[in-house]
């Protein structure tokens, strides 16, 4: 259990940056949706959509390869000339790709219905937010959780103060206020990441490390977008069929089913060292006894928000958002389905066999496209999650047949995993005949005593080991 409590350690830190990263599309959900129109909120939406798309290709993801090179580094001088090669690179492929955007901006414009003076705005939001990363592939590869929360946690809340600011100043195209905003705060936090960054670089182009950041990153683009492509299409796809206000109904849904995405993305960051541990000196069981919890973790989150999704959007948001809040179930299947798929390409990975990962996320990129263009005219927003659901059932198929049958690589046994999925999924079915229950107060408690005995159900093996981690807690 030591194991695993020092991932639950780092948990929390990275919960901080997570829950602060979130905050803008859930915690300021009730001060934006009466702040902006529906349309406006759409705006935003889509921007941020495009934005995470960005993020890989405008530096061509050669900032991911930091963290996987520091396990392979020979000495601190060697990686720190790694991260300079790395960053040299990144900035001369930052000059031809910003170019470009800025070349193509009214296609861009008419791709994404965003106005044209907001494509330009991508650019140097998605330059702070490599800058971002290759601070965060620094520090989370030598478990220093606590400088990637506390930044981003400065980042997200310094980004909604200069927001609400501006959009309370503009007397009109109030979306523009939020979106300075952030580019605002990420300007100011660029200060402090450079700050730490710079006593890890040496100045050196490398032509040994350039071959390993091709190799590593260019086949890792399609994988770093998979999750972005998935949830983030189908809002371009509801704004271009249906409008922006639908646009930004669906992203409170999403907003709301993707903090299921937590758990995975704290626990992983987390478990990211240990696992590498774990796989470099073959401790498969403490690696597949860790995998397990983490899943479980997942399990219970996404019942949670799928039985209070509806109720959360109510209390946070204007009544006028709300219409499609009823597809957050759905949408949480989505995620967990997601989790399943990163405990086998983390594998792929390993080995270097990157191009497999591409395959993977390029066949459910596709199969999300194809979706969305046949389930949203027919279906609207609901077409858009049941895409999204069956894209990541089919990326965490992929997943495990390449990493199991074709790479061969050693993973978790699948039962493992589909055990706690099954029961969630039981468990999801009967929610539908409770969301039925007109009266309010019936309707919470048998929403609440169906979540307590999912949880009963998935860590009653486990009891004691929680047991042992409150008592640590209560005691500090």
């Amino acid at each position: 259990m030591s194991g695993f409590r020092e991932i639950l350690k780092h948990s929390g830190n990275y919960l901080i940056a997570n829950l602060a990263t979130r905050a803008l599309a859930f915690i300021s959900i009730p001060v934006y949706t009466r702040l902006l129109s529906t349309e406006d909120y759409g705006i935003t939406a889509v921007f941020l959509a495009t934005t995470g798309i960005l993020n890989s290709l405008i530096a061509l993801n050669f900032d991911a390869s930091t963290s996987r090179y520091y396990y392979d580094k020979t000495t601190e001088e060697d990686f720190k000339t790694f991260v300079g090669t790395s960053i040299l690179i990144s900035v001369m492929v930052i000059g031809v790709t910003s170019s470009l955007i800025c070349i193509f901006a009214p296609q861009m414009s008419v791709w994404t219905q965003l106005p044209i003076a907001v494509v330009y705005l991508l650019v140097p939001m998605a330059i702070l937010n490599v800058v971002c990363s290759t601070f965060v592939q620094i520090y989370q590869p030598r478990k220093w959780s606590k400088p990637v929360a506390l930044s981003s946690l400065t980042r997200v809340y310094l980004g909604f103060a200069f927001s609400i600011t501006l959009i309370l100043l503009l007397p009109s195209e109030k979306y523009l206020g939020q979106i300075w905003g952030q580019i605002l705060a990420g300007t100011v936090m660029s200060i402090y990441w450079t700050k730490k960054i710079a006593p890890f670089v040496v100045w050196r182009f490398e032509r040994r490390h350039l071959r390993y950041i091709f190799h590593y990153s260019i086949p890792l683009i399609p994988y770093a977008l998979s999750g972005v492509i998935i949830e983030q299409f189908g809002k371009l796809t509801v704004a271009s069929n249906d409008g922006m206000s639908q646009a930004g109904f669906y992203t409170l849904a999403i907003s709301i089913a993707s903090l299921t995405a937590i758990v995975t993305e704290i626990t992983h960051m987390a478990w990211y060292p240990y696992y590498m541990e774990y796989m470099k000196s073959g401790n498969y069981e403490q690696h597949d006894c860790d995998l397990v919890r983490i899943f479980k973790l997942t399990c219970i989150a996404a019942m949670f928000f799928s039985c209070f999704g509806r109720e959360i959007g109510l209390i946070l948001a204007k009544k006028n958002f709300t219409s499609a809040l009823n597809l957050v179930p759905i949408l949480t299947i989505g995620y967990v389905c997601h989790q399943l798929s990163y405990a086998y390409m983390r594998n792929i990975s390993f080995v270097l066999k990157t191009g497999y990962m591409s395959v993977i996320v390029i066949s459910s990129g596709c199969a999300n496209v194809l979706l969305n263009s046949i389930m949203i005219p027919r279906w609207g927003t609901l077409g858009a999650a049941i895409a999204v659901a069956l894209s990541y059932v089919l990326m965490a198929s992929l997943s495990w047949f390449c990493s199991v049958r074709i790479i061969k690589v050693r993973g978790i046994p699948l039962l493992k995993l589909l055990k706690p999925l099954a029961i969630l999924l039981l468990f999801q079915v009967q929610l539908y005949w409770i969301f039925m229950v007109e009266n309010l107060w019936s309707s919470l408690g048998l929403k609440i005593v169906l979540f307590i005995m999912l949880g009963v159900i998935l860590f009653r093996n486990d009891r004691q080991a929680i047991l042992n981690i409150m008592q640590r807690f209560i005691n500090r």
